[in-house]
Protein backbone atom coordinates (compact mmCIF):
# COMPACT_ATOMS: atom_id res chain seq x y z
CA UNK A 1 0.00 0.00 0.00
CA UNK A 2 1.09 3.70 -0.79
CA UNK A 3 1.40 6.36 1.99
CA UNK A 4 -1.71 7.93 -0.32
CA UNK A 5 -3.93 4.34 -0.02
CA UNK A 6 -3.50 4.18 3.92
CA UNK A 7 -4.53 8.01 3.79
CA UNK A 8 -7.81 7.90 1.62
CA UNK A 9 -7.93 4.37 4.25
CA UNK A 10 -8.18 6.43 7.21
CA UNK A 11 -10.44 9.45 5.66
CA UNK A 12 -12.98 6.77 4.84
CA UNK A 13 -12.97 5.52 7.84
CA UNK A 14 -14.18 8.67 9.31
CA UNK A 15 -16.30 8.77 7.24
CA UNK A 16 -20.53 9.28 8.33
CA UNK A 17 -22.41 6.46 6.82
CA UNK A 18 -25.11 7.43 4.09
CA UNK A 19 -27.48 5.86 6.86
CA UNK A 20 -26.13 8.24 9.47
CA UNK A 21 -26.29 11.26 7.03
CA UNK A 22 -30.08 9.83 6.66
CA UNK A 23 -30.65 9.66 10.54
CA UNK A 24 -29.07 12.87 11.22
CA UNK A 25 -31.69 14.54 8.15
CA UNK A 26 -34.67 13.70 10.06
CA UNK A 27 -33.21 15.06 12.87
CA UNK A 28 -32.63 18.49 11.01
CA UNK A 29 -35.56 18.76 9.36
CA UNK A 30 -37.56 18.29 12.88
CA UNK A 31 -35.47 21.07 14.12
CA UNK A 32 -35.80 23.13 11.12
CA UNK A 33 -39.79 22.71 11.66
CA UNK A 34 -39.74 24.02 15.75
CA UNK A 35 -37.20 26.50 14.63
CA UNK A 36 -39.74 27.97 11.85
CA UNK A 37 -42.53 27.51 14.16
CA UNK A 38 -40.85 30.60 16.51
CA UNK A 39 -41.67 33.03 13.92
CA UNK A 40 -37.82 34.26 14.27
CA UNK A 41 -36.22 33.12 10.81
CA UNK A 42 -37.16 34.01 7.33
CA UNK A 43 -34.44 31.01 6.23
CA UNK A 44 -32.72 28.38 7.90
CA UNK A 45 -29.77 26.57 6.06
CA UNK A 46 -27.31 23.49 6.89
CA UNK A 47 -23.90 24.67 7.07
CA UNK A 48 -20.65 23.83 8.36
CA UNK A 49 -19.05 20.17 7.70
CA UNK A 50 -22.53 18.30 7.98
CA UNK A 51 -22.80 20.06 4.23
CA UNK A 52 -19.46 20.32 2.64
CA UNK A 53 -19.33 16.39 3.73
CA UNK A 54 -16.57 17.11 5.53
CA UNK A 55 -17.94 15.63 9.10
CA UNK A 56 -15.76 12.89 10.79
CA UNK A 57 -17.46 10.42 12.66
CA UNK A 58 -18.12 11.21 16.46
CA UNK A 59 -16.41 13.90 16.67
CA UNK A 60 -18.06 16.39 14.16
CA UNK A 61 -21.31 18.91 14.60
CA UNK A 62 -23.24 20.61 12.65
CA UNK A 63 -24.01 24.59 12.18
CA UNK A 64 -27.63 25.74 11.01
CA UNK A 65 -27.53 29.60 10.18
CA UNK A 66 -30.84 30.96 10.93
CA UNK A 67 -31.52 34.13 9.01
CA UNK A 68 -32.68 36.78 11.53
CA UNK A 69 -34.69 39.98 10.98
CA UNK A 70 -35.66 41.40 13.91
CA UNK A 71 -34.52 44.19 16.06
CA UNK A 72 -33.29 42.11 19.33
CA UNK A 73 -30.00 42.28 20.69
CA UNK A 74 -27.69 38.52 20.75
CA UNK A 75 -28.37 37.46 23.94
CA UNK A 76 -32.49 38.06 23.83
CA UNK A 77 -32.46 35.84 20.46
CA UNK A 78 -30.14 33.17 21.72
CA UNK A 79 -32.41 32.91 25.27
CA UNK A 80 -35.92 33.08 22.67
CA UNK A 81 -34.36 29.99 20.72
CA UNK A 82 -33.17 28.25 23.49
CA UNK A 83 -35.93 28.55 25.62
CA UNK A 84 -38.39 27.24 22.58
CA UNK A 85 -36.46 24.71 21.97
CA UNK A 86 -36.03 23.69 25.90
CA UNK A 87 -40.53 23.60 26.06
CA UNK A 88 -39.79 20.87 22.56
CA UNK A 89 -36.71 18.94 23.67
CA UNK A 90 -37.52 18.70 27.41
CA UNK A 91 -35.05 15.74 28.02
CA UNK A 92 -31.98 16.81 25.48
CA UNK A 93 -29.27 19.31 26.68
CA UNK A 94 -29.73 22.67 25.06
CA UNK A 95 -26.92 25.46 25.86
CA UNK A 96 -25.64 28.55 25.00
CA UNK A 97 -22.12 29.01 23.77
CA UNK A 98 -21.40 31.91 21.95
CA UNK A 99 -22.32 32.49 19.16
CA UNK A 100 -24.85 30.19 19.14
CA UNK A 101 -27.02 27.87 20.89
CA UNK A 102 -26.07 24.15 20.98
CA UNK A 103 -28.58 21.02 21.20
CA UNK A 104 -26.71 17.94 22.37
CA UNK A 105 -29.13 15.32 20.36
CA UNK A 106 -27.68 11.65 20.93
CA UNK A 107 -26.19 11.09 17.30
CA UNK A 108 -24.69 14.59 16.93
CA UNK A 109 -24.62 18.56 18.09
CA UNK A 110 -26.37 21.01 15.98
CA UNK A 111 -25.31 24.31 16.83
CA UNK A 112 -27.62 27.13 16.07
CA UNK A 113 -26.35 30.66 14.81
CA UNK A 114 -28.29 33.48 14.14
CA UNK A 115 -27.20 35.91 11.60
CA UNK A 116 -28.67 38.81 9.71
CA UNK A 117 -27.87 40.75 7.05
CA UNK A 118 -26.00 44.62 8.14
CA UNK A 119 -26.03 47.62 5.01
CA UNK A 120 -22.26 48.33 6.75
CA UNK A 121 -20.58 45.45 7.88
CA UNK A 122 -22.70 42.77 5.77
CA UNK A 123 -23.70 39.74 7.41
CA UNK A 124 -23.02 39.74 11.28
CA UNK A 125 -23.39 36.93 13.99
CA UNK A 126 -23.60 37.46 17.98
CA UNK A 127 -20.51 38.35 19.40
CA UNK A 128 -21.42 38.58 22.99
CA UNK A 129 -24.11 39.61 25.39
CA UNK A 130 -25.55 43.08 23.31
CA UNK A 131 -23.09 43.03 20.20
CA UNK A 132 -23.16 41.22 16.65
CA UNK A 133 -20.05 41.05 14.71
CA UNK A 134 -18.65 40.80 11.03
CA UNK A 135 -18.72 37.12 9.66
CA UNK A 136 -17.87 36.20 6.52
CA UNK A 137 -18.10 32.43 7.06
CA UNK A 138 -21.42 31.71 4.08
CA UNK A 139 -19.16 32.90 1.68
CA UNK A 140 -15.90 30.94 2.84
CA UNK A 141 -17.26 28.05 2.81
CA UNK A 142 -19.51 28.26 -0.45
CA UNK A 143 -15.87 28.63 -2.20
CA UNK A 144 -14.79 26.00 -0.30
CA UNK A 145 -17.58 23.63 -1.16
CA UNK A 146 -17.12 24.91 -4.97
CA UNK A 147 -13.03 23.28 -4.30
CA UNK A 148 -14.05 20.36 -2.68
CA UNK A 149 -16.26 19.47 -5.62
CA UNK A 150 -13.43 19.95 -7.86
CA UNK A 151 -11.12 17.91 -5.71
CA UNK A 152 -12.05 15.12 -3.34
CA UNK A 153 -8.22 14.29 -2.41
CA UNK A 154 -8.46 17.44 -0.39
CA UNK A 155 -11.81 16.65 1.43
CA UNK A 156 -10.23 13.55 2.42
CA UNK A 157 -7.19 15.33 3.63
CA UNK A 158 -9.52 17.85 5.61
CA UNK A 159 -10.71 15.08 7.31
CA UNK A 160 -7.25 12.71 8.66
CA UNK A 161 -6.12 16.24 9.62
CA UNK A 162 -9.25 16.98 11.62
CA UNK A 163 -8.83 13.43 13.74
CA UNK A 164 -5.30 14.70 13.69
CA UNK A 165 -6.10 17.65 15.35
CA UNK A 166 -8.57 15.90 17.92
CA UNK A 167 -5.84 13.03 18.87
CA UNK A 168 -3.28 15.45 19.67
CA UNK A 169 -5.25 17.96 21.02
CA UNK A 170 -3.78 20.74 18.90
CA UNK A 171 -6.39 23.34 19.47
CA UNK A 172 -7.37 24.40 15.76
CA UNK A 173 -10.86 24.95 15.40
CA UNK A 174 -12.30 22.54 12.62
CA UNK A 175 -13.41 25.79 10.36
CA UNK A 176 -10.13 26.83 10.92
CA UNK A 177 -8.32 23.90 9.27
CA UNK A 178 -10.63 23.94 6.16
CA UNK A 179 -10.00 27.80 6.14
CA UNK A 180 -6.21 26.82 5.71
CA UNK A 181 -6.83 24.16 3.28
CA UNK A 182 -8.73 26.78 1.05
CA UNK A 183 -6.35 29.40 1.43
CA UNK A 184 -3.17 27.18 0.75
CA UNK A 185 -4.50 24.82 -2.03
CA UNK A 186 -6.97 26.72 -4.11
CA UNK A 187 -4.66 28.04 -6.88
CA UNK A 188 -2.54 24.94 -6.53
CA UNK A 189 -2.54 22.27 -9.01
CA UNK A 190 -3.37 19.01 -8.17
CA UNK A 191 -0.21 16.61 -5.82
CA UNK A 192 -0.41 13.52 -4.35
CA UNK A 193 -2.72 13.07 -0.77
CA UNK A 194 0.53 12.74 0.87
CA UNK A 195 1.81 16.23 -0.32
CA UNK A 196 -1.39 18.08 0.52
CA UNK A 197 -0.74 17.00 4.12
CA UNK A 198 2.99 17.88 3.90
CA UNK A 199 2.36 21.39 2.78
CA UNK A 200 -0.19 21.69 5.45
CA UNK A 201 2.60 21.13 7.83
CA UNK A 202 4.85 23.36 6.45
CA UNK A 203 2.70 25.90 6.10
CA UNK A 204 1.26 26.34 9.83
CA UNK A 205 4.45 25.83 11.65
CA UNK A 206 4.25 22.39 12.08
CA UNK A 207 7.59 20.95 11.90
CA UNK A 208 7.64 17.76 13.93
CA UNK A 209 4.76 16.21 11.56
CA UNK A 210 6.26 17.79 7.89
CA UNK A 211 9.50 15.93 8.86
CA UNK A 212 6.92 12.60 9.73
CA UNK A 213 5.21 12.85 6.92
CA UNK A 214 8.73 13.71 4.95
CA UNK A 215 10.00 10.24 5.97
CA UNK A 216 6.58 8.61 5.43
CA UNK A 217 6.95 9.58 1.54
CA UNK A 218 10.42 8.12 1.70
CA UNK A 219 9.35 5.11 2.63
CA UNK A 220 5.96 4.86 0.14
CA UNK A 221 8.34 5.58 -2.46
CA UNK A 222 10.48 2.75 -1.55
CA UNK A 223 7.63 0.56 -0.73
CA UNK A 224 9.06 -0.41 2.42
CA UNK A 225 7.26 -2.92 4.75
CA UNK A 226 7.84 -0.26 7.42
CA UNK A 227 5.64 2.06 5.96
CA UNK A 228 1.78 0.61 7.61
CA UNK A 229 3.56 0.69 11.20
CA UNK A 230 4.86 3.89 10.72
CA UNK A 231 1.68 5.43 9.79
CA UNK A 232 0.03 3.88 12.58
CA UNK A 233 1.77 5.29 14.99
CA UNK A 234 1.77 8.65 13.61
CA UNK A 235 -1.96 9.16 13.08
CA UNK A 236 -2.91 6.81 16.29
Amino acid sequence: MTLDQLIRKKGNLLTISQKEFDNIKGTLKDLKGKLQLTGMFHNIENGGSYKRKTMIKGYSDIDLFCHYLGDYSPQSILDRIKDSLTEKYCHIPILIDFPSVVVKFKRVDVEIIPIKKNKVKGSIIPANNDNWKETDLVSQKRKLKKLLGDNSDLLCVIKVLKYWNIKYQEGLFSHQIEQIVYSQFHNVGRMRICEYMMQFFKGNLFGEEAQIIEKLIELSDRQSPQLRTKWKDFIK
